[in-house]
């Protein structure tokens, strides 16, 4: 076990005193629990190292407030794909946490629930990839300015996407085969770059905008949104014609609503864009969605 010590020197001789758990600004300990006994099996003060519990046999973790960055591959495979199960029921990053590392969840698939810090800056690649047990809607804080490549990739959340105000960087595959996140899709004015087949098979959103701030829209970055019926748009034409970034998303004509057609190089009227039945019209109301 991890214990912190405050100390006074005085004439050369340190005299150390133990400082408790959440005294000062020290926080709160990481601490695991093992499945067999439900007993203490490990904690650590501070930062949660990288690979710390990789294919670990625990079933409980509380993130201490003392803990500001979760490692890379801390507890990649800590799931049912590990030898005698995994991290069962909700997962909460505290407040404290600005950083979690690639992999960090990766295969946590017994995990039932994810409440991010609200001063969570970056999530790093695969960070909780085939998150299989997790349900309830999935909230990228307004603190969060990038998402990593595959970070929810195959996560089962079955509520809405909420991406907070601050995120510019959105990864190749982010969000690809959340097939039952559901409802509207709202790309912030913040971003400025959403990553190849980023939200591939996102097959349940029905609606879709995307802000003034995009300059880049990946190959593929909407493919598979089959229930895809409206876009809003509010960004140019260049940022993803040729890329394929609708490509079947629906056997039914769409309708995509531009706040300025000439201005960003759309074409008004009916059309096929990308391979599809379109029709383009004058977003006279933005930024209002309906």
């Amino acid at each position: 076990m991890s214990k912190s010590y405050t100390g006074l020197t005085t004439n050369g001789v340190t005299e150390l005193t133990l400082q408790e758990e959440g005294v000062g600004n020290i926080g709160t300990q990481t601490i695991v629990w093992d499945g067999a006994t439900n007993g203490v099996i490990d904690q650590v003060q501070g930062d949660i190292p990288d690979s710390w519990k990789q294919n670990g046999d625990i079933k409980q973790l509380q993130i201490g407030s003392s803990c500001t960055s979760i490692g890379s591959y801390a507890f990649y495979y800590c799931g049912s794909v590990s030898t005698s199960g995994g991290i069962i029921g909700p997962l909460t990053i505290p407040n404290s946490v600005t950083s979690i590392g690639s992999s960090a969840f990766n295969y946590c698939d017994t995990l039932t629930s994810l409440t991010l810090s609200e001063n969570l800056t970056s999530i790093g690649n695969d960070s909780f990839s085939y998150g299989y047990g997790f349900t309830g809607d999935l909230v990228i804080p307004d603190s969060v300015t990038s998402i990593g490549d595959y970070a929810f990739n195959d996560c089962a959340f079955d509520g809405s996407l909420t991406i907070g105000n601050s995120v510019t960087v959105i990864g190749v595959g982010a969000f690809s085969y959340c097939a039952s996140l559901t409802g509207s899709l709202v790309i912030p004015d913040s971003v400025t770059t959403i990553g190849t087949n980023a939200f591939q098979f996102y097959s349940s959103v029905t609606l879709l905008a995307i802000g003034n701030g995009v300059t880049s829209i990946g190959e593929g970055a909407f493919v598979d949104c089959s229930n895809l019926t409206e876009i809003y748009v509010n960004c140019p034409a260049s940022s993803w014609v040729g890329t394929f970034a609708l490509g079947n998303t629906n056997i039914a004509p769409v309708t995509m609503y531009v706040n300025g057609v000439t201005a960003l190089g759309y074409t008004a009227g009916a059309q096929t864009f990308q391979g599809k039945p379109l029709t383009i019209v004058e977003w006279t109301n933005y930024p209002n969605i309906p």
